[in-house]
């Protein structure tokens, strides 16, 4: 059986802090396109189930565009059951505001809910309540649980799973050796080991990341599917499972590299990290500090920023490039405005001043830079600064100070 694991999808995000309000707008339908996109790329790969741990909006405060694009997208997919964990940032702001909720969206609350999937004879899956265990055992159950400082403390203990299914849980939070008196959502993993959970589904953290949940388990973080900002650089996307039932002794063959083993329960996993997102964002620095001249920077920035035409770039000059040089801030903005869907640039550069150079110069030019040079009051950053504009200003350039 195939199930996608996704989270913290931030539908509905502002992003207005980093973004103007038309780019804003448009990644914000960016977000919704890559939504829809993996949820038609799941029906096209007979993809059963959609785990979504949490955060799939980014506010209680949805738009009518984003909640009735995500009801539609769930009503039209009747072959795919999506599990729905609200977040820390949603809490019930899509659910409240249903006019009806379709029969393949299964939620979760307080207290630990469970499921079991099964598929009928046409392949079609369906859901039911798995309120007791069953003796014959191997089932695929999908377990959920909304923590709040209530439940938090004591969520571990109540969840009680059999060794003959195969386990999922679903949480959000941040993971850690132990606990948090008062913060419900770091989530202690010694609590949830040896609780024959042989997945756990998490959101919360925006970057990808799995790691080992004993005795024979995962814990993985599938990253969100699309950064929403410079502090979201690299790939994004989600986690394909793909659960065989290999219970049958004939079926025992050698798993796949990086698969699990089969366990007790006769169950593997093969997982497989999916990128999706519509734009990258990407942060450079770039040092300039053998380059004299704005189309020099330029030049080699061209040969840095080799990324593609859609995605949003923030570049951070470095470097010590000398006080004589010359460097337009403008001219560069614009240049690379027009190759990026959005270009930020940050200065960070420390001009380089040869005092010696100055010392017996007779003109105008040395005497500005011996006073500058002799001030007790300004710091070494503030002189360079200020000697590059001021020599800029005595060649007749405009400065950028």
């Amino acid at each position: 059986m195939k199930i996608i694991h996704c989270a913290d999808l931030h539908l509905d995000s502002r992003m207005t802090s980093i973004l103007s309000a038309s780019e804003a707008r448009e990644r914000r339908a960016d977000l919704l396109k890559t939504f829809m996109n993996m949820v038609r790329s799941a029906s096209e790969s007979s993809v059963k189930a959609i785990l979504i741990s949490g955060d799939l909006f980014d506010s209680e405060r949805i738009s009518a565009n984003a909640r009735n694009t995500v009801f539609e997208t769930i009503l039209t997919h009747p072959g795919i059951l999506f599990f729905y964990l609200t977040g820390n940032h949603e809490r019930d702001g899509f659910l409240n505001r249903l006019s009806r909720r379709p029969d393949n969206l299964l939620t979760f609350g307080p207290g630990w809910r469970t499921y079991t999937i099964r598929l009928d004879r046409a392949g079609r899956p369906h859901a039911e309540p798995a309120e007791e265990e069953d003796p014959a055992g191997g089932r695929i159950t999908i377990s959920g649980l909304e923590l709040n400082e209530a439940n938090a403390p004591v969520a571990a203990a109540g969840l009680h799973l059999s060794p003959e299914d195969f386990n999922i849980v679903m949480l959000h939070g941040q993971v850690a050796d132990y606990p948090v008196k008062g913060r419900p959502e770091i989530i202690g993993l010694h609590q949830y080991a040896n609780r024959n959970i042989d997945y756990l589904a998490l959101g919360h953290v925006h970057r990808y990341h799995q790691d080992v949940l004993p005795p024979g388990g995962a814990w993985c973080y599938p990253g969100c599917l699309e950064g929403r900002g410079f502090d979201e650089c690299g790939e994004h996307g989600y986690v394909l499972l793909d659960i065989e039932d290999r219970s049958d002794s004939r079926q025992q063959e050698v798993p796949q590299p990086h698969s699990r083993k089969p366990s007790g329960n006769g169950f593997v996993l093969n997982g497989s990290f999916v990128p999706v997102p519509q734009r990258h964002f990407h942060e450079e620095s770039v040092d300039i500090t053998d380059c004299a001249s704005t189309p020099m920077i330029i030049s080699k920035m061209e040969r840095q920023l080799d990324f593609p035409a859609g995605d949003l770039v923030k570049a951070i000059l470095t470097g010590t490039p000398d006080v004589s040089g010359e460097k337009n801030l403008v001219q560069i903005q614009n240049y690379f405005n027009a190759r990026f869907f959005v270009f930020r640039l940050e200065d960070q550069t420390r001009p380089a001043v040869d005092y010696n150079a100055y010392a017996l110069d007779a003109s105008l030019k040395g005497e500005f830079v011996r006073t500058v040079e002799e001030d007790p009051d300004l710091p070494e950053e503030r002189k360079a600064e200020i000697i590059r504009c001021g020599i800029l200003a005595l060649a007749g350039e405009d400065t950028d100070l």
